[in-house]
């Protein structure tokens, strides 16, 4: 259900500009985040793009403190609290004190 709401959010979004680098807690050097290569429309994400937002809706995404980007941005790796490798793919959520309610779905 979800990979079906990404695809029609984020299927015909058209993508601008270079790759670059976000900054990361740690100084992890190896953890980039980069706009054309890591899509929610791109086939490659959008099971980990459909996983992130199981998140956000058994978690009560619309009333977490900070949210920025989740749902919105087609981007996943630029969504608050989602850090991604220099591939794309996501390494680590860092979402604790942000209001988070139920379960993380399995």
């Amino acid at each position: 259900k979800n990979a079906q709401i990404l695809r029609n959010m984020f299927g015909a979004a058209i993508l601008f500009g270079a790759a670059r680098a976000s900054s990361t807690a740690g100084g992890d050097a190896d953890l980039k985040s980069t706009e054309a290569s890591s899509h929610c429309a791109d086939a490659d994400f959008l099971e980990e793009c459909a996983a992130l937002a199981d998140i956000y809706q058994a978690t009560n995404g619309e009333e977490w403190k900070k949210s920025r980007g989740w749902l919105t941005k087609p981007d996943h790796c630029k969504w608050y609290g989602v850090t991604c490798s220099s591939a794309g793919h996501v390494v680590r959520l860092s979402l604790g004190y942000n209001g988070l309610t139920g379960s993380i779905p399995a």
